[in-house]
């Protein structure tokens, strides 16, 4: 059973959060919340994650503490799981955090004994957060754009974990599938993805992008299941598809 990392307490205790009292769900992409830190209020929407990372301590208190998230335990539970049936060891493994955030993924998993860890995300202040909550965790920590995927291929990518980072505009389909480019024959990858943006329908590209890489043989489905997220702001539970795969 993986414990969880505990964030920087000092500051988490000063932040009061209030949820808004509502007649009907909002979408997930919409909900929010007021934030105080003993002197005043302010609105953080959930998905401004910029914002949200720049108040040290405000991520943990939103969605772990409140909303009891879990999804981050969860995803590395399941990728340690993977590889201690291969026979691998964890701490041997060069892994990439896509869509680290503020590394609260990473932190688990060096917990757990991963020494070799390299972030990816969108967002600089994402970058900055991690580096200042989780200053040991990892090996390096590169932004999207021009100079990724060199990153990854000189730091020997065999391992991805990407956890509530998929669809809501934040790791596209586009780099979730360069990343995968980069990975060796083996490779093993845990994600998760809420289950709406697989539906056919959907305009976000990630039903066709995984038909076609399993189509063409790049990725193979090894495990799947639908796993408690966590509560929306209204109370009702939350929950994502969970995937482990490997690049054949």
């Amino acid at each position: 059973m993986i414990t969880q990392a505990a964030p920087n307490s000092a500051s988490i205790r000063q932040l009061r959060v209030a949820f808004p009292q509502q007649s009907f769900p909002v979408g997930q992409d919409a909900e929010w919340c007021v934030v105080s830190d003993g002197d005043s209020w302010r609105e953080f929407r959930f998905h401004d994650y910029a914002q949200i990372y720049e108040v040290p301590g405000l991520y943990e208190k939103i969605f772990i503490e409140h909303l009891k998230s879990r999804s981050h335990l969860i995803m590395a539970e399941a990728l340690v799981r993977e590889l201690q049936a291969r026979k691998r060891c964890l701490s041997e493994c060069r892994i990439l955090d896509l869509g680290a955030g503020n590394g609260h993924v990473g932190a688990q998993l060096h917990e757990l004994g991963a020494r070799h860890l390299w972030g990816v995300d969108v967002l600089p202040e994402a970058r900055r957060a991690a580096q200042r909550q989780h200053p040991h965790v990892y090996t390096g920590y590169s932004l999207v754009g021009p100079q990724l995927l060199k990153d990854l291929k000189a730091f020997g990518v065999n391992t991805v974990i990407c956890v509530a980072a998929l669809g809501f505009g934040d790791i596209d389909p586009e780099l979730f599938e360069q990343v995968m480019s980069t990975l060796p024959s083996g490779s093993i990858i845990a994600f998760n993805i809420k289950e709406q943006f697989l539906n056919s329908l959907d305009p976000s590209g990630f039903n066709r992008l995984f038909g076609r890489l399993e189509t063409q043989g790049k990725l193979k489905s090894l495990r799947q299941w639908r796993h408690f997220h966590r509560f929306s702001t209204w109370g009702d539970p939350l929950h994502y598809l969970g995937v482990v795969a490997e690049c054949p």
